[in-house]
């Protein structure tokens, strides 16, 4: 490593510009593969659309479990025996966690798998209104 390559790294090896989310997954050991994730809030349901082509439905496992959704992978290892020339994706496992809030019935969450986008929708509760108030700039 050349001194210019030392000077942007810090002590643990990581460059300075790395996300915090990213320092603490390499702090707990879980790795680096974290598939992206947009939500949006529409009005009577939150989408979740998860980046992950690849796989296949049967590679996918999400529960909820007191108030957390886990979208997890446990997909095996293809054999490695092949003689590969260059080799750059891997569909690596992972696991993604999100805390619900009140105003998701966990009961009516589904989910479907269409060109490498896992969509997972989820309803609110009836009766629940949006805690949001238009402000005005003046």
């Amino acid at each position: 490593m050349c001194r210019k390559q030392a000077y942007y790294r810090n002590w643990q090896g990581q460059h300075p510009r790395a996300s915090k989310f990213e320092r603490w997954a390499k702090a707990k050991g879980l790795g680096g593969f974290y598939p992206p994730v947009n939500i949006v809030e529409l009005d009577d349901r939150y989408e979740l659309h998860l980046f992950a082509p690849g796989y296949t439905k049967a590679d996918f496992n999400v529960a909820v479990t007191d108030k957390v959704l886990t979208i997890k992978v446990d997909k095996a290892q293809e054999d490695t025996t092949n003689n590969w020339s260059r080799r750059e994706f891997v569909a690596n496992n992972f696991e993604r966690q999100f805390e619900l809030n009140k105003k998701i019935d966990a009961a009516a969450i589904s989910a479907e798998y269409t060109d490498g986008v896992l969509k997972l929708t989820l309803a609110k509760k009836e009766g629940q209104q949006t805690d949001r108030q238009e402000i005005k700039i003046g």
